[in-house]
């Protein structure tokens, strides 16, 4: 999945990753 569909559910997950 790419960082901006992950930030766009989980923000955090975007950063995390």
């Amino acid at each position: 999945m790419p960082r901006a569909s992950g930030a766009t559910l989980l923000p955090q997950w975007g950063q995390s990753e």
